[in-house]
């Protein structure tokens, strides 16, 4: 689904705790429920994936995963994670 919503090889997320963050012009916010148990948002104006929340799933329980290509600052991540990785694109080669 994240190649999709984001048409290419994969999405690049950040992950931060629901209380530090903040939207900013809540109201060009689009949601669109992808599954029974997730919700993505996107952005009203041109349509750019902004974020996704799946319920009941502990990793995310008080946590947010936004596109980090929202960033308009620099970011330097501490930690880097894989997910999915058994349905990457099969020309994607993974670096270990």
């Amino acid at each position: 689904m994240c190649k999709k919503s984001h048409g290419a090889a994969f999405a690049s997320y950040g992950v931060v705790a629901l209380d530090s963050f903040r939207w900013i012009g809540q109201e060009t916010i689009g949601i669109f429920n992808s599954s029974l148990d997730t919700q993505r948002t996107f952005c009203k104006k041109c349509g750019s994936p902004l974020q996704w929340h799946k319920s009941g799933d502990s990793f995310n329980e008080g946590k947010i995963s936004f596109s980090l290509g929202l960033l308009d600052t620099p970011f330097t991540p501490t930690e880097e994670l894989n997910f999915f990785t058994e349905q990457k694109a099969k020309w994607y080669l993974l670096n270990n």
